[in-house]
């Protein structure tokens, strides 16, 4: 386990090691990251925090340094904010290109979920902007 902290969130990585890929068949083969992790975000201010599963690199696959926390904390505040920004999951898929309605409602589900816990540990969607854009400006 590792730990990091951002402002007032607390973040803990947990290296889980395998498990299949949720984007499912890559090239004909089902895709094991060994690079799994989950990850605790913790508002320290209200104490809330919410858990998500990370999938680090394949050339750094474990989270061990806090540029590493900070760029997982990164990808979850923009899937969460890629929900929070369209409308529904057309929308969604006609912005990030998706042509399979399969794939389009798989990724949409999973921003949407990453947003009601977003919602409830770091804010609205104005404080998830706010903070993806202090992650960028981090280097994140």
């Amino acid at each position: 386990m590792s730990k990091a902290s951002f402002k007032h969130f607390a973040i803990t990585a947990t290296w889980r090691g395998d498990k299949p890929a949720p984007w499912g068949d890559c090239g004909g083969r089902t895709e094991q990251n060994w690079n799994y992790h989950t990850v605790r975000v913790t508002n320290t201010r209200t104490k809330e925090s919410c858990i998500f599963d990370f999938w680090a690199s394949l050339a750094s696959p474990e989270v061990r340094n806090r540029r590493d926390h900070l760029s997982a904390l990164s990808c979850f505040v923009t899937d969460a904010l890629a929900a929070a920004q369209h409308n529904d999951v057309d929308d969604f898929a006609a912005e990030f290109g998706y042509t399979e309605v399969s794939e389009a409602v798989r990724a949409w589900r999973g921003c949407e979920a990453a947003l009601r816990k977003a919602e409830r540990v770091i804010g609205d969607e104005s404080e998830l902007c706010d903070l993806a854009n202090e992650l960028s400006e981090a280097g994140a």
